[in-house]
């Protein structure tokens, strides 16, 4: 379908008239018919691509501003219900995401560091603490007991000694 851009002479020669008919009808307080609404509401969509909307017919302009008012209210209410229910439900969403990763990923992290790092640090201070406390312990050995063993074995050998050589020689000498 093309769109029309400009009247051609005889067009806008009808359009007082087209104008007052429909005003006509408009102001007239005739019921209107639905079916035959709907149907022209239905063909004026399709042509556009587009769904027809919802069919509202009001006994009066009285009518339709009180709908009007009350569709208007709870469009509010729905925005502000919305609003509420939008940050309620992220919230949850939100609590019970964290809570889930936090416990689950929590124990794979827990479990997986514990098993690498708990091996790797075994083994190192295992290493290091092994080597370092066998040199402290063999230093600390040969210099306690170094020193008491090499008295005691330098006192009982000069002991044994000096009497081992003074029976030697009063036996000789004697």
């Amino acid at each position: 379908m093309t769109k029309i851009m400009k009247l051609t002479p005889e067009q806008e020669a009808e359009l007082p008239r087209f104008r007052q008919q429909y005003l006509d009808i408009a102001c007239s307080g005739g019921r209107a018919d639905r079916a035959k609404l709907q149907a022209a509401v239905n063909d004026a969509y399709a042509v556009i691509g587009k769904p027809a909307p919802m069919l509202l017919i009001m006994p009066s302009p009285a009518s339709v501003m009180l709908a009007l008012s009350a569709l208007k209210h709870l469009t509010g209410d729905r925005d502000q219900l919305r609003g509420q229910l939008r940050g309620q439900l992220w919230g949850q969403l939100w609590d019970q995401l964290r809570d889930q990763l936090r416990g689950q990923l929590g124990d794979q992290l827990r479990d997986q560091l514990r098993g690498q790092l708990g091996d790797q640090l075994r083994d190192q201070l295992r290493g290091q603490l092994r080597g370092q406390l066998w040199d402290q312990l063999r230093d600390q050995l040969r210099g306690q007991l170094g020193g008491q063993l090499g008295g005691q074995l330098r006192g009982q050998l000069g002991g044994y000694l000096l009497r081992h050589v003074s029976d030697h020689t009063s036996a000789h000498t004697g």
